[in-house]
């Protein structure tokens, strides 16, 4: 990370300290790591981002254990296929004699594993820092960043790299719908020691509760790719500035002989060019892009187009995906792969045969006529782009939305004008409330009935639309209601306490 960055991230540090009374617990003298690193233990390994941290290890012939709390499947299941030692429950008897231990984010400085190894000077990472030492290395790093649509395209990056035999190592935030020769449901691909590249997404949130910098300034960008710039994460950052800032430093961050990949669609991504040293390529649908679609054409296997580069046709291209959003996504894989002198035919190939990201546009099954579809969408801008995408595919059914503003974002007031809106191509909503929790300020907390009353002025109030406080009472209203042809599309962060198996059996 460049020194401007450093101290900015430093000093923002040092103000939530002081605001915390606990400043000399975050900013304090880490030893530095020794080349004799054998055992390594991961707190909170069940986190989606820790538990592949722990497969890289395990299978770089590291001696793994890792500790967490209230572990359910499939991260239990993950971490049990992959045999290492697990602790149920936070204690120091879990880190004595570990040569490393990495801390995830979600720890407070008064964790009791993170408190042992800063009180006994331990050698202590965040994921970010052990994903940079041990497996990025000097490889070529592609860094998948943006607001939205991070997961798909490291996915769909990963994948096609795969195909094309290049080896990459990788890490996702998600599980891959598996292939028969390309990317699996492992969210994690060990780079063999003579890879060239590393593929990661490239997270916004920060790093660890000793390092407020966000996690894709500690990826080494080689390439960097921006999706999309809108304000989220509102728990960590105060406004859109502060948020944009963290990218401007990503677009600094990078060397000119680098290369800085842009959504030219978005006049916020487009401004970061002026802070990078590195060339940039623009993708995207209106004028002056680098990279773009003609002959669009949409059918029920998905999205075909011709591909155009720097205003030279490359070749026509087909995906399984739908959305105009996913295929600006595969414009920017476009770009890296054409960059990195992948072949049209290698490109064709990995395009094709990419089937997307379990819990986006997630097909979970067809029961008694009625489709039901899981996605992880919950900013505003990715609801109303997903359901627009499933419109697409569905023309003639009904849809109807079933969510749950379960994110610290998606929880704001600020949002629940953005969220009635989002919802104007779907047939029917049902908004399930979450609870208070203890760190929700009441007086800033969305109005699931302000949500519903702005959906339905949008709709001119012909539009079903009902407010709930439990998936149990979602259900209770929905099931009754739904008939063959229907599609029902379920949209939370989180497990909706499980409402995707209930409903299921429920119609099975």
């Amino acid at each position: 990370m460049k020194q401007k960055a450093a101290e900015y991230f430093k000093n923002k540090l040092i103000r939530i300290g002081d605001a915390q009374g606990n400043t000399d617990k975050r900013v304090f003298e880490r030893p530095e790591l020794t080349n004799d690193v054998k055992t390594v233990h991961i707190s909170g390994v069940c986190g989606k981002a820790m538990s592949p941290l722990a497969g890289l290890f395990k299978e770089s012939g590291y001696t793994v254990s890792g500790s967490d709390t209230e572990c359910y499947p499939p991260a239990s299941d993950f971490i049990d296929s992959l045999k290492i030692e697990y602790h149920d429950g936070f204690s120091e008897e879990n880190i004595k004699g570990k040569d490393l231990i990495i801390i995830p984010n979600i720890f407070g400085p008064d964790n009791v594993e993170a408190k042992y190894a800063r009180e006994n000077k331990l050698h202590q990472m965040s994921l970010p820092e052990a994903v940079s030492e041990f497996f990025i290395k000097d490889r070529t790093s592609i860094v998948i960043c943006g607001t939205h649509g991070k997961t798909t395209t490291t996915g769909f990056a990963s994948h096609v790299f795969l195909t094309a035999k290049r080896q990459p190592g990788f890490l996702i935030g998600g599980v891959a719908v598996p292939t028969e020769h390309g990317i699996q449901e492992t969210p994690f691909n060990t780079p063999v020691s003579d890879s060239k590249y590393f593929i990661i997404e490239g997270d916004e949130y920060d790093t660890a509760y000793f390092d407020k910098a966000p996690k894709f300034l500690h990826y080494k960008p080689t390439i960097a790719v921006v999706t999309s710039l809108e304000f989220d994460h509102a728990d960590i950052y105060s406004d859109f500035n502060e948020y944009k800032q963290s990218f401007i430093f990503l677009a600094e961050e990078l060397n000119k002989d680098g290369l800085l990949i842009l959504n030219g669609d978005s006049e916020e991504v487009r401004s970061l060019a002026q802070h990078s040293a590195a060339p940039v390529l623009y993708y995207g649908f209106t004028e002056n892009c680098d990279v773009t679609a003609i002959n669009i054409t949409v059918d029920e296997k998905g999205q075909h187009f011709d591909l155009v580069f720097k205003g030279q046709t490359i070749g026509h291209f087909d995906i399984r995906l739908f959305g105009k959003y996913n295929l600006a996504n595969t414009l920017s894989v476009c770009a890296i792969a054409l960059h990195e002198k992948l072949s049209t035919e290698e490109i064709q190939e990995g395009l094709k045969t990419y089937l997307g990201m379990k819990r986006r546009q997630e097909i979970k099954g067809v029961f008694k006529g009625i489709t039901i579809i899981d996605d992880f969408a919950h900013h505003p801008t990715a609801v109303r782009e997903t359901l627009g995408g499933i419109r697409e595919h569905f023309p003639n059914n009904r849809i109807i939305a079933v969510f749950e503003p379960r994110s610290n974002t998606s929880r704001k007031k600020m949002f629940e004008e953005d969220y009635g809106n989002a919802f104007g191509s779907v047939d029917a909503l049902y908004l399930s409330m979450p609870h208070l929790r203890h760190n929700d300020v009441a007086s800033d907390f969305i109005d699931g009935q302000r949500v519903i009353n702005t959906a339905k002025k949008a709709r001119n109030n012909a539009f079903t639309a009902i407010c709930v406080s439990n998936c149990d009472e979602v259900l209770e209203q929905l099931v009754p209601d739904l008939k063959e042809g229907d599609v029902v599309v379920i949209m939370s962060n989180g497990s909706f306490d499980g409402i995707h198996e209930k409903l299921i059996s429920r119609l099975s």
